[in-house]
């Protein structure tokens, strides 16, 4: 390495840094003056790097107290992001307020504002991956559609409730398995749009189906993430223990009775629920039990709300209850 690459490299890291041109310009001619002083004592190039150290050796001493333009660009970046996001639950309060006053009957829709501030968070400050983005921010994404334009808008609460749909299938393309990530988003999507075409074709009386055979959605669309979840239960079987295997078959048992005897085929699915709880209630620590069945609990309560006492357009409210014993319980 000759002395003008071996200046030109050490200017292109300090340039690295947030640094004073002057101070930039001493260093370098310090560094070039010392290298001409080595050259007049006779040392060959190599001998005189070898004294001075590698430029990449020496920066991190050079710049101590400095910090990269990189660096710095992140923070003010994050620091923007942070405020932008402080911000959104006040841009979220006008919103809701304008839409709720301004809009005829805007009160049934301006709630939804308020999905900004979690939707913020993580398009500024959540995972850096497209798709896991694009995952976290599916269930916000299909609950303003399903409510704003299926539900409210064109009355599409069935088969609209289908939109929901779009969680598990970018939720499955993560997936680290080729052949899961086909199973599960490739097969959801399959049987969803199978369902829709029977659905719609025996709504218009193309085709019959006798109500006393017809397959109900909770078991249909859900077949590939059935196969997935029975893969990987029966897999871990023998590891944990028999009782996840009677789990499985009563609850089987029970969701076929229940839903043939009481033609509860949209709720009676709730009693798979019984393996998952007890997994939690066996094996999660004792302070994190509570917070670990919320979800269970929540969407048990959603159903049970929704169905039996037409509540649809609220019984969602039980969701907070989620959130709210995380924080009660981290206290």
């Amino acid at each position: 390495m000759t002395k003008n690459n071996y200046l030109t490299f050490l200017q292109t890291l300090l340039d690295e840094y947030v640094m004073d041109n002057q101070i930039k310009e001493d260093i370098i001619k310090d560094y070039d003056s010392l290298w001409l002083q080595y050259e007049e004592l006779g040392m060959d190039p190599q001998s005189i790097i070898s004294k001075l150290g590698e430029p990449k050796d020496i920066i991190g001493e050079l710049t101590e107290g400095y910090i990269k333009k990189e660096t710095k660009l992140y923070y003010k970046k994050k620091s923007f992001n942070n405020k932008l996001i402080a911000l959104t639950p006040f841009i979220a309060l006008v919103l809701f307020f304008m839409i709720g006053f301004l809009v005829p009957n805007g009160f049934i829709y301006a709630w939804q504002t308020f999905l900004l501030i979690p939707m913020s968070a993580i398009i500024l400050e959540g995972p850096k991956k497209n798709l896991e983005k694009l995952t976290a921010l599916s269930p916000f994404i299909a609950l303003i559609l399903f409510f704003s334009i299926l539900g409210f808008g064109f009355n599409l609460w069935h088969p609209g409730w289908m939109i929901f749909l779009i969680i598990p299938i970018i939720g499955g393309l993560n997936h680290p398995s080729i052949l899961k990530r086909v199973l599960i988003s490739g097969g959801l999507l399959v049987t969803a749009i199978l369902y829709l075409m029977i659905d719609q074709l025996s709504s218009f009386g193309v085709i019959q189906i006798n109500a006393n055979v017809s397959l109900p959605y909770s078991l249909f669309v859900f077949i590939p993430v059935l196969i997935v979840i029975l893969y990987e239960w029966l897999k871990n079987i023998l590891k944990n223990g028999w009782m996840y295997l009677i789990l499985l078959v009563i609850s089987t048992a029970l969701y076929f009775y229940i839903s043939i005897a009481f033609d509860l085929w949209v709720i009676s699915w709730l009693v798979f629920f019984s393996i998952p709880i007890y997994a939690i209630m066996k094996q999660a620590p004792k302070k994190d039990k509570i917070i670990a069945l919320m979800p269970f609990i929540s969407t048990s309560l959603f159903m049970i709300l929704g169905y039996f006492f037409n509540v649809w357009a609220f019984a969602w409210l039980v969701f907070l209850l989620i959130p709210v014993v995380a924080i009660i319980q981290g206290k």
